[in-house]
């Protein structure tokens, strides 16, 4: 075990992409309780992915170089094999290199903000954050912000990155000696887990902005419905921060492996959606509960240390080191 890794980000990183998984199982049957599992995953797990991305960014520009080549390397590799797969089981595919619906849009998306993250590091964040937030908030009106370039989700995340790069790990950690303050981040999260639930349909509006890829078309105040995303997702993320244990745990292995699970299990749930698995499970509530379970189950497998390549070969190689840092 790695002794100069820090367990509470390893454990919020494992629940992240337990989350990830899970999510990505759940939308592939998209109704009743799953519905409501998309929209507690989708308000905050990506920009939380992205807020703890920033806190360990380096403001050196030969870090955000090799970062991003890294990144723009798996980007393209990861295409390429959802390509192939697809030709494969001769279903129908394009590649256009800089247009990304799918699960590559984050190494894409990582690539830029680790060069934005260097370039913007002497603008003040109180001159920079409201610039990012407001461009965010208008840039849905547009309808050709979408997937050229990743270029909706880059700009919705973004401040998420940016906050984590400026803030310092040192502010959360204080917040977490607090204990009433660790008990009301719980509330939360219960509280909105309750509404996702007994709520959804009131909330399920909110899924297109939760994806971050979508412009706002005929939906009402995108602009303030945007900021209300923005809004749950940093009340929800923090509060998941606050209440992850200390302590390292026999999952907290996840934390240290979430590219390699990342880059390799939606090339498997693609396959077990193309032999309909899914519609077979799914039949029953039993089924259901098996689908998600089967999520879990092949995010621990994928974490099994030979799947770390290649994405964690070119990140390692990318850095100079041996191994995956937080």
């Amino acid at each position: 075990m790695r002794s100069d890794r820090i367990a509470l980000w390893d454990n919020v990183k494992a629940s992240l992409i337990l989350l990830v998984v899970i999510g990505h199982f759940a939308d592939v049957y998209s109704s009743g309780v799953y519905k409501s599992a998309f929209l507690f995953i989708y308000s905050f797990h990506m920009p939380l992915f992205f807020f703890v991305a920033g806190l360990f960014a380096k403001q050196e520009k030969d870090w955000a170089q090799r970062q991003a080549l890294a990144y723009l390397a798996l980007y393209v590799l990861l295409k390429s094999i959802f390509f192939a797969e697809k030709r494969l089981l001769g279903m129908s595919a394009s590649f256009v290199l800089l247009k990304e619906s799918g699960l590559p849009w984050f190494m894409f998306s990582m690539a830029c903000f680790s060069l934005l993250g260097w370039l913007l590091r002497r603008v003040p964040l109180k001159h920079l954050l409201p610039i990012c937030l407001l461009t965010a908030c208008f840039a849905g009106y547009d309808q050709s912000v979408k997937d050229y370039l990743v270029l909706s989700r880059n700009i919705v995340y973004f401040p998420f990155f940016l906050l984590g790069s400026r803030m310092g790990k040192e502010r959360l950690l204080r917040l977490r000696e607090k204990r009433g303050l660790r008990w009301a981040a719980l509330g939360v999260l219960l509280l909105w887990a309750f509404l996702c639930l007994y709520c959804r349909t009131q909330l399920y509006p909110l899924r297109p902005l939760f994806t971050g890829r979508n412009p706002y078309g005929d939906m009402s105040y995108g602009a303030l419905r945007r900021l209300l995303c923005y809004g749950i997702a940093t009340l929800v993320g923090l509060s998941l921060i606050l209440v992850t244990p200390e302590r390292r745990f026999r999952l907290s292995v996840l934390g240290q492996r979430t590219l390699q699970i990342y880059f390799w299990h939606y090339i498997v749930l693609f396959v077990l959606m193309y032999g309909k698995l899914h519609t077979y499970l799914c039949r029953t509530p039993a089924g259901k509960i098996a689908w998600l379970l089967l999520a879990v189950a092949l995010c621990l497998a994928l974490a099994w240390r030979p799947f770390g390549f290649p994405a964690r070969t070119i990140m390692d190689t990318a850095r100079g080191t041996g191994t995956e840092k937080s």
